[in-house]
């Protein structure tokens, strides 16, 4: 025996989640009497490196960035949706930040749900430090040393794309439905769309090329746009019937066009 926990009697077996590449899991401890906990645990040591405790919180999701020595975990509390850092460096919690609010009764079964992730788009992490992410219908930025949420927006319906372009430090977003990408400044959330940036059709996605060019892609065709200069680097959108995708390959890219019977 390596190591031996006597608090791990009560552990949810169907809660583990063990984090690839790191010497963590995570778990959820159901005692007979008391609240359900959230626990962290090194798997070396068998120590316990985060407990929920009596917050509330329970473990959504979590993803690892090497770059930014830190997990970022999704947690929730009665409806309530957070986001944790917690550093690879000091291996303790830095900070947990109160983002949102889990919405509608199909959302609170989801909600429910072990793995369920309620960032659709990014995180981004910017120029500035902040971190930009995109719930379902909902803009975050926050401060990444401190936590401290700078601004948020509500978007009208449903976020289609989002994305950072780290040559301009801008934020690019596109709502369901819309004809028209909107312009973001990361660091306050002000709409500073150029009068240029108009779409013909619906937009469908906007992604980054390995060019550090942005794809944009809608309804009516697919250009490319220099974050530099915000315009469009192609005179004409190149046009496919059922256009519904686009996948950078190298240089090149690969245009999906889906239809029921057709594509």
């Amino acid at each position: 025996v390596l190591w031996h926990n006597k608090e791990l009697k009560a552990v949810d077996k169907n809660s583990f989640r063990n984090i690839d590449g790191l010497p963590l899991f995570d778990v959820d401890y159901q005692p007979l009497i008391g609240k359900i906990r959230g626990l962290l645990i090194n798997s070396s040591t068998g120590d316990i490196v985060y407990d929920t405790k009596d917050e509330g919180y329970k473990i959504k999701a979590f993803n690892v960035y090497p770059d930014q020595a830190c997990i970022l975990f999704e947690l929730e509390r009665k409806s309530i949706q957070s986001l944790m850092k917690f550093s690879l460096k000091a291996w303790e919690k830095e900070w947990i930040s109160d983002i949102g609010e889990v919405k509608g009764l199909l959302n609170k079964a989801k909600g429910m749900a072990i793995n369920q992730s309620f960032i659709g788009h990014g995180p981004f992490f910017t120029n500035k430090n902040q971190l930009v992410a995109g719930l379902k219908s909902q803009i975050v930025s926050l401060n990444f040393e401190t936590g401290k949420l700078d601004w948020q927006q509500e978007t009208k319906k449903k976020i289609k794309a989002l994305v950072y372009s780290e040559l301009n430090d801008k934020v690019y977003l596109g709502v369901r439905g819309s004809k028209k990408l909107t312009v973001l400044q990361p660091a306050t959330g002000e709409d500073i769309t150029p009068g240029k940036l108009k779409l013909r059709g619906s937009l469908l996605d906007v992604l980054p090329d390995a060019n550090n060019n942005l794809i944009l892609v809608e309804t009516e065709g697919f250009n490319l746009i220099d974050p530099k200069t915000e315009d469009f680097v192609w005179k004409k959108s190149y046009k496919i019937d059922y256009l519904d995708e686009v996948i950078p390959y190298g240089d090149q890219f690969i245009a999906i066009g889906k239809d029921e019977k057709n594509g």
